[in-house]
């Protein structure tokens, strides 16, 4: 799973950290890949920018709607 701790992984949740840098990272990334191909405006980045933005937004929005699903109570938990 990816909360289980991997070997060489200084972590208690495992791969969890890189997934969070993830957005940021493919962002940075399309931004530089934008600027090598030429000069860059200021309305491409901020469409670049944009879209990232609500990419994210747009999957917190389909975890929280799924959160009930997605983290069931424990079977070993008392109801009461």
């Amino acid at each position: 799973m990816l909360s289980s701790p991997r070997l060489g992984i200084n972590s208690p949740v495992g791969l969890i950290p890189f997934i969070g840098i993830l957005p940021a990272l493919c962002t940075l990334f399309a931004i530089v890949v934008l600027a090598l191909s030429g000069p860059v405006s200021t309305d491409t980045l901020l469409l670049v920018l944009g879209s990232a933005m609500g990419l994210v937004a747009i999957l917190v929005i389909v975890l929280l709607v799924s959160m009930g699903r997605l983290l069931r109570r424990e079977r070993f938990l008392s109801p009461a």
